[in-house]
């Protein structure tokens, strides 16, 4: 699992006030730092949920694409997604995964790159082609 309950929250507090908190795997901190510096406006970590494994999710926005960044057993995967579509109610059939989009779009990916820097490096080809108005 990637993300940690921090079960200092919960001390001195009721059940009712419990707000339980969760951390990032370092990695996937890494990542985040990553995205605000590239001004990706980032949702609040998702808890571990079932539907998705149990991993913790990091959502983010800018111009056309959301994208959907998980840690999964050490391996970062990446999703896009259209802004336009998850405005109005995403759908899991929705979202690209970045493997794919890159290889469409002719961006090679080395073996172990990190693909987030690929990701990063190509935002401006991908937001293009995720364009409404293309």
């Amino acid at each position: 699992m990637v993300c940690f309950l921090d079960k200092s929250a919960s001390v001195g507090k009721s059940h009712a006030e419990d707000n339980l908190r969760f951390t990032m795997d370092p990695y996937l901190e890494e990542v985040r730092h990553k995205l605000i510096e590239a001004q990706v406006s980032l949702q609040p970590l998702q808890a571990p949920d079932p539907k998705n494994c149990s991993n913790c999710i990091l959502i983010g926005a800018r111009d056309n694409l959301v994208l959907r960044v998980t840690n999964d057993r050490g391996d970062i995967l990446l999703d896009v997604m259209p802004s336009h579509l998850f405005a109005i109610g995403p759908n899991e059939s929705d979202w690209f995964n970045y493997d794919v989009v890159a290889h469409a779009l002719g961006i090679y990916l080395w073996p172990k790159e990190d693909v987030m820097r690929s990701f990063l490096h190509h935002f401006w080809m991908i937001d293009e082609k995720f364009s409404p108005h293309k």
